[in-house]
């Protein structure tokens, strides 16, 4: 009888060990909002890319950006990479052609707001193009700062009916940074 008694003790404990474990690990998964587990969410837009132009995005979703200030941005460079922010200059303007895989777009617009999250640029046509998740993410790495009203010229080439940017260059303050190489490959993979 004291075996079994000890026997389904232990079975007891091992059950509550495990369950224990089971809540800890999904508390922990549910509060985590590491910047890993918010890429993973964009993966299934391009790397992370941006959601598009002309208001492609909910409603919803820009109420969510719009409720968040702008704090706690990174001041230094990404440790891997030379700082890719500079001050434009005809010498380090990149020069993006058309190559066989894109077609090189340059849009002009004004920021309407950003937050840690999301910058949200109002083109010269009058759209919108949002610029989130990890583009954005890389710039604020790179110390790139700019603010409402400030004009930008943004280079980059649509895939799958999405904009990439593959450069910023804030015309107000001459801030430059680079997201994508010539080839269109992002420069936060090679990091």
């Amino acid at each position: 009888m004291a075996k079994k008694i000890l026997g389904w003790s232990l079975f007891a404990i091992f059950v509550g060990l495990v369950l224990y474990g089971a809540i800890i690990r999904t508390e922990a998964k549910l509060s985590d909002s590491s910047p890993a587990g918010e890429s993973n969410q964009g993966q299934g837009q391009n790397e992370g890319g941006n959601r598009g132009q002309a208001g492609e995005g909910t409603r919803e979703e820009e109420a969510e950006y719009e409720s968040e200030t702008l704090s706690d941005l990174a001041t230094t460079p990404a440790p891997t990479i030379e700082r890719l922010i500079t001050s434009a200059s005809s010498d380090n303007l990149a020069t993006f052609t058309g190559d066989a895989e894109h077609e090189w777009l340059t849009l002009t617009g004004t920021v309407a707001s950003l937050t840690n999250k999301v910058l949200t640029v109002t083109l010269d046509d009058g759209s919108t193009l949002l610029i989130e998740r990890r583009p954005w993410r890389f710039a604020q790495e790179n110390a790139f700062t700019t603010a409402p009203g400030n004009q930008l010229e943004i280079i980059g080439f649509t895939e799958n009916d999405l904009f990439q940017v593959a450069q910023i260059h804030d015309l107000t303050t001459d801030l430059l940074v680079r997201l994508r190489d010539e080839t269109g490959h992002p420069l936060w993979a090679s990091e």
